[in-house]
C-alpha cells in the first residue's frame, strides 16, 4: 500500500505525558537530538501518534520511541511550535475518540489551520485492511484489527479531511503496514482470516503528499537494533539532512522519498525481509529549511 507526507521542526524540552516524564529526545537518532534545525514555520501544526500496547492486539514495538523522536524533529526540523497549541501529541490512549477529535470536520486541526498553514501528521502503529481489500483503517488503541471496519479509523476519512481543510499543504508519514500482521510479521487477524489480504494503494487528495511504510502484502518492520520501526529510523534521519541529495539546505518530499526507496529495502533485505516504502504526492514540495547544524 502506498501513501503521502509533511513539514518543519523546533526545540526540545521535556514532555509529561500521561502521568510520564520523557526527554523529548527519547528515541531520536543522535541523542543531542536533530543534528540540523529547520527554519520556524509559526504557522505549522503537528498531530503526533504512538500506538504500541493494545487491549485486543499484540504491542507495536517502539511506537513509543517512534512518536517521541518524530515529535523533536516535528518541533527541530520541520519548524512545528513547541507547545501544546500547535502540537498534538500522544503516545498513550490514541483511542477512536481522540482520532476522531484530530481529524474531524470541527476537530482540534480544523479550529486551528489557516491558509498559511503547513500540517504533519505522524502515526506509529497497527494498520488493518477492510476484508474486501478496498479501504484501511488505523487501529486504535481501544480497536480490534478483526473488526476494523467497526473499531478503526479510515485512512479516507482522515485524507479527505486534510484536503478539505484550510491548510495549504498537510504531510503524512505512516509506519503501519494493513496486510494483517505485525511489525514481527505476527498475524493480527483471526486464524480463520487470510493474511494476504492487503488493501489497494490509497491515493491522496491534491494539498496532501503521504509517506508509506510498506507495500502490498509486506510488514512495516521493527529495527530492533535502533529500537524503532525501520520506516521511522530512516524518515529521521532523512530529515535530519541525509535524504538533501544536493547539499542546497533544502529537503524537498522527492529527496526524502527517494532515500527511504533506497536505504528501507537494503536494510530490510539484510534481515531477509522485503519492506518497500511508498509516497504519493508532490515531489517538490518543501519539507525543511536547514539553518543550522549543532
Amino acid at each position: 500500500m502506498e501513501l503521502p507526507l509533511g513539514r518543519s521542526l523546533g526545540a526540545s524540552r521535556e514532555l509529561v505525558v500521561k502521568g510520564k516524564n520523557l526527554p523529548a529526545t527519547a528515541g531520536v537518532p543522535a541523542a543531542q537530538g536533530p543534528a540540523v534545525r529547520g527554519e520556524p514555520r509559526p504557522d505549522a501544526f503537528a498531530v503526533v501518534l504512538g500506538v504500541e500496547e493494545y487491549s485486543k492486539a499484540a504491542r507495536v514495538s517502539h511506537a513509543r520511541r517512534d512518536a517521541a523522536a518524530f515529535r523533536a524533529f516535528a518541533t527541530g526540523v520541520l519548524g512545528v511550535p513547541d507547545d501544546a497549541a500547535h502540537l498534538f501529541y500522544l503516545d498513550d490512549g490514541v483511542t477512536l475518540a481522540e482520532l476522531r477529535k484530530a481529524f474531524s470536520p470541527n476537530g482540534w486541526l480544523a479550529r486551528r489551520v489557516g491558509p498559511q498553514s503547513d500540517v504533519f501528521v505522524f502515526y506509529a502503529g497497527h494498520g488493518a485492511p477492510s476484508l474486501d481489500g478496498k479501504s484501511a483503517y488505523l487501529v486504535p488503541q481501544d480497536g480490534d484489527p478483526n473488526y476494523a471496519v467497526e473499531t478503526g479509523f479510515p485512512i479516507d476519512d482522515m485524507l479527505k479531511a486534510l484536503d478539505g481543510s484550510k491548510a495549504r499543504s498537510a504531510t503524512v508519514w505512516l509506519d503501519a503496514c494493513f496486510s494483517g500482521a505485525d511489525r514481527e510479521s505476527r498475524p493480527l487477524l483471526a486464524d480463520a482470516r487470510p493474511l494476504s489480504v492487503t488493501v489497494a494503494p490509497v491515493v491522496p487528495p491534491g494539498k496532501v503528499a503521504l509517506f508509506s511504510a510498506a507495500s502490498g502484502s509486506q510488514v512495516s518492520s521493527a529495527f530492533p537494533a535502533k529500537q524503532h520501526g525501520l520506516f521511522t529510523w530512516f524518515a529521521l534521519r532523512g530529515l535530519d539532512g541525509e535524504a538533501d541529495a544536493d547539499k542546497n539546505g533544502t529537503l524537498t518530499a522527492g529527496e526524502l522519498a527517494d532515500f527511504l526507496g533506497a536505504q528501507v529495502p537494503r536494510e530490510a533485505g539484510a534481515h531477509d525481509r522485503e519492506q518497500t516504502p511508498g509516497f504519493r504526492g508532490d515531489r517538490e514540495r518543501t519539507l525543511a529549511r536547514f539553518r543550522k547544524t549543532r
